[in-house]
């Protein structure tokens, strides 16, 4: 089965009925079945933001929920992906660094598709973006 790299913003729309995203992302959701891929900074990013809204119990559960997922896998970054993500930072100066590893984690993991609402995707290469 095909690996989907899931971003934050398609996460945080999914969850939250009020995101301008949010029909979309529950459209994608209900025609999309694959093993979904991710890093822990995308855990990271999805937990902050809902803690920053003041909804940590929400933060909590999604984060528990994406950690124990039977068809989500996990990347964690080594040193080497850290500084190939600092230079794809540099090189894509619309990316995150958290874009920019997510970048790196699907090139090494041969992940070829991204659920995402963040256009800065469509630079790179050999990337295809669903939104």
């Amino acid at each position: 089965m095909e690996k989907i790299f899931l971003d934050t913003g398609f996460i945080i729309a999914l969850i939250r009925p009020s995101d301008e995203n949010h029909l979309r992302a529950k459209e994608i959701s209900n025609r999309i079945y694959s093993t979904f891929f991710l890093s822990d900074h995308i855990i990271d990013e999805v937990v902050t933001f809902l803690g920053k809204y003041k909804e940590t119990e929400t933060a909590y559960e999604v984060g528990k929920r994406l950690l124990n997922s039977d068809n989500v896998e996990i990347a964690f970054p080594a040193r080497e992906e850290l500084e190939i993500g600092l230079e794809l930072f540099n090189k894509y100066k619309e990316l995150s660094l958290c874009d920019a590893l997510s970048v790196v984690f699907m090139k090494r993991h041969e992940v070829k598709k991204i659920i995402s609402f963040d256009s800065d995707f469509d630079l790179i290469p050999g990337i295809e973006r669903i939104h």
